[in-house]
């Protein structure tokens, strides 16, 4: 997976632990659906598989950013799990079209 190497170097770089705290509970693919069909897709898309602390920087790392829809759900994710500060790094940025 392109992604948990871009996140092993980028830990091992500045000497933070990866955490892979998010579960996938879908596998829908978002690249057929339109902007409003992926952010209802993107309701509940993730769990938090283990406990977090309140006082941690959390980095979200995404391959391709089009709507933001997957962000915003593993954002939200991890917001209902107690977590303050998260920030997000994306790869690629791909203009949406309708």
């Amino acid at each position: 997976d392109p992604i948990l190497k871009i996140a092993q170097i980028l830990a091992r770089d500045t000497r933070q632990p990866l955490l892979t705290i998010l579960q996938r509970q879908s596998s829908a693919v978002f690249h057929t659906l339109n902007r409003a069909q992926r952010q209802a897709a993107s309701q509940g898309l993730f769990k938090v598989a283990q406990p977090l602390r309140s006082n941690q920087t959390y980095v979200l790392i995404d391959d391709v950013f089009t709507t933001g829809a997957t962000l915003s759900a593993a954002r939200s994710a991890l917001l209902a799990a107690g977590a303050c500060d998260i920030r997000a790094l994306v790869v690629a940025r791909q203009p949406y079209k309708q």
